[in-house]
């Protein structure tokens, strides 16, 4: 077995941008087509979220067909296809390395991303609120008892009103507004988010336990409409 192992490792390219590219053209050529897509929207999704996501979690944000999502062993599957760039450990799927991550970020890689990795933070931001758009509302986790205290609400409850990636389109979806260096407008999807659902949104991130990350989500956006304004002599 020993020997096989080293056979295998001397046929690899010296190098890791040889051995990615290697890699990610055996995805392309060892798959039809539907699944080559699949595997690229993965291969995005992991690359560019903020934190490791849970297997179904990661399918819903990458806005993975629901026939894929309701197959969590065709899922698994498709992460295993991914050219080893994947690991799947305790259902959360990681990226192999950081050179990994760079490969696709900076390097040759980022062929994965169809339109660029700015296009693919604009799909994720709007991704991430549709995906709370329909959750969010007052009293979320109907507690009716305005000022009640973290301890005292039971962990289910909240896990589902607010499930993992709610959790997650509420803590990062203004990050990947900003990798999409979308410009604000009045009367935009963000602007009506604001407006319908700013205190229901800073609600969830608080069962959460994340108000800090809203209160400087918020700070980034107001930075980001005022140089919006500079930029069109506004301001």
């Amino acid at each position: 077995m020993a020997g096989k192992t080293k056979a295998i490792l001397r046929t690899f390219p010296a190098g890791l941008e040889p051995l990615y590219k290697r890699m990610i053209g055996q995805v392309k050529h060892e798959r039809d087509l539907v699944e080559v897509r699949l595997c690229k929207q993965i291969l995005c999704t992991v690359t560019l979220a903020y934190r490791p996501l849970g297997l179904n979690k990661m399918g819903i944000i990458a806005g993975l067909p629901e026939d894929v999502l309701s197959n969590p062993q065709y899922l698994q599957d498709l992460v295993g296809s991914c050219g080893s760039f994947l690991t799947l450990r305790k259902q959360t799927v990681y990226l192999v390395h950081q050179s990994a991550k760079d490969y696709f970020s900076i390097s040759k890689g980022s062929s994965i991303f169809p339109f660029g990795q700015i296009k693919a933070h604009d799909q994720l931001a709007h991704r991430s609120l549709q995906l709370i758009l329909p959750t969010l509302k007052r009293d979320i986790c109907g507690i009716r008892a305005p000022g009640a205290l973290m301890a005292a609400i039971n962990s289910g409850r909240v896990q589902q009103r607010l499930p993992p990636e709610v959790q997650y389109a509420c803590i990062y979806w203004v990050q990947h507004l900003q990798g999409s260096r979308t410009q604000l407008c009045d009367d935009d999807q963000v602007h009506r988010f604001l407006q319908e659902h700013l205190l229901h949104w800073l609600e969830a991130l608080s069962w959460i336990g994340k108000t800090s990350e809203g209160i400087l989500a918020i700070l980034s956006l107001e930075a980001q409409i005022l140089v919006n304004l500079r930029l069109f002599g506004v301001y």
